[in-house]
């Protein structure tokens, strides 16, 4: 990445974390090619996978900035999937930083960990056990997608038999 660039993607960066920090958000993404910033509310993958999901989003989201409050190894392909250029995040993965820098991603964060945990803090989180093995971003966005349609479907069988009863 040339000085120039490098510059920008920073100065984004920091727009970017500054935006997680300030506003009730989950995720920032700022556009490397314009001023638009998409922010999403919601926990665990599903708001950045339903980001990266949108139509013709792809192409806009190229080159951006991710700043996340935690970024596990899906995220980071998820990252990857969507081509960003950066990642900023209040606690990061082993896995998703060593990923992210393997692919010519710049990283910062405030905590590195070794893996991300459950929302019970009991175990490990499920897509970084479902992603543990993942390298290709192709394959993690496959993964992840067909992972949020089945607890999507197990939630609604759950709603409909409580319903019923």
């Amino acid at each position: 990445m040339n000085s120039d660039r490098l510059e920008v993607v920073n100065a984004k960066m920091e727009r970017a974390r500054r935006v997680l920090v300030t506003e009730q958000v989950s995720l920032v993404l700022v556009c490397i090619s314009s001023d638009d910033i998409f922010c999403r509310c919601g926990k665990g993958i599903g708001p950045l996978y339903d980001l990266v999901t949108e139509p013709r989003r792809l192409e806009q989201l190229k080159g951006g900035i991710l700043a996340d409050k935690v970024v596990g190894k899906a995220a980071a392909l998820l990252a990857l999937y969507a081509e960003l250029s950066a990642v900023y995040a209040d606690i990061i993965s082993k896995p998703a930083y060593d990923l992210l820098l393997q692919n010519n991603v710049l990283v910062a964060a405030n905590i590195l960990v070794d893996h991300i945990l459950n929302r019970t803090q009991t175990g490990l989180c499920p897509m970084e056990l479902l992603t543990a093995d993942v390298t290709v971003p192709d394959e993690g966005y496959a993964i992840i997608g067909r992972q949020l349609q089945q607890w999507q479907q197990e939630r609604i069988s759950a709603a409909l038999v409580r319903k019923t009863e």
